[in-house]
């Protein structure tokens, strides 16, 4: 039954390939509709006849169409994301890997940081305390996976997505801080993003009081995690040392841990910077309509 549906899909987007370089705008209109109806199920057979497209015109037509749907099925994704209340930090990351590797899969992604984390949980016993639980962390991610930094590709944007950094065993700030919350998370750890100017580092809360906006922030945040050196454990006084070196003003919330929404947003919005320095307004686009659908 797969397998004629498939046909009968196939089929059809074949038809209507045959029409979409029509010189009639409402032809053009009409095939480039039905082929975005089809959605998810029309893309192999796009990418297919893309790839022995007769001219580059046809190419272009069957590029924007995919970009189309791709672009409805990522704003879908981004409001699942927003209505869990973004409580799954994976799935944030597939967002922004999305804008690169439009054929990502969420579970390939989620496969990838769980046979991570497995190795981390086989490490750790319950009666770790939150430090010793971060050294099996580095030691898995830093010497078992031989994550590091790539100083002179900080503004690569391949380096944004976690899918990338996984395979290259190479990221930035944002992106290893991303997959070393992403472990974390996974296995129920409290460890969740500080927005600095200029960097981004991560905070393990206090299990208990972590939460509590009553409470000063020496209760709320057990100590600080910097991804980017090999998860280097840091007090306030580093973060208060840092501020000062770059001249800036000590606010509350350069000390306490965001939530996921505001970490993949400061990711996207850090993209957005690469690809308007490189002009790419298609790319500057689609951020845009992410970070809208977030606010």
């Amino acid at each position: 039954m797969l397998a004629t549906v498939k046909f009968m899909v196939n089929e059809e987007v074949k038809a209507l390939i045959a029409l979409i370089d029509d010189p009639s705008p409402d032809v053009f209109e009409a095939v480039s509709q039905r082929l975005f109806e089809l959605g998810r199920d029309a893309i192999p057979s796009l990418e297919e006849f893309w790839a022995h497209s007769a001219t580059e015109r046809q190419q272009r037509l069957i590029e924007n169409v995919l970009q189309r749907i791709n672009d409805n099925l990522m704003g879908d994704e981004v409001q699942r994301w927003v209505d869990s209340r973004c409580s799954n930090i994976i799935e944030g990351a597939h967002l922004v890997a999305l804008l690169l590797f439009p054929e990502l899969q969420l579970a390939d992604l989620k496969d990838q940081v769980e046979q991570m984390s497995k190795e981390v949980w086989l490490g750790i016993s319950s009666n770790l305390t939150a430090f010793e639980k971060v050294k099996v962390i580095n030691h898995v991610l830093y010497e078992k996976y031989h994550f590091s930094p790539d100083p002179l590709n900080l503004f690569a944007p391949h380096y944004f997505a976690l899918n990338h950094v996984i395979l290259t065993q190479k990221g930035n700030p944002l992106s290893l801080s991303l997959l070393y919350m992403a472990v974390g998370q996974q296995l129920g750890m409290p460890i969740y993003g500080i927005s600095l100017p200029r960097n981004f580092i991560l905070a393990y809360k206090d299990p208990y009081h972590g939460d509590d906006e009553g409470l000063p922030v020496s209760q709320r945040v057990l100590f600080y995690i910097n991804p980017f050196n090999r998860g280097s454990v840091l007090s306030k006084k580093e973060i208060d040392y840092y501020l000062n070196q770059i001249k800036e003003a000590p606010q509350e919330s350069y000390y306490l841990p965001c939530d996921n929404r505001t970490s993949i947003v400061k990711i996207l919005e850090n993209l957005k910077l690469v690809y308007e320095q490189a002009k790419n307004d298609v790319q500057v686009h689609r951020i845009e309509m992410i970070l809208n659908k977030l606010a």
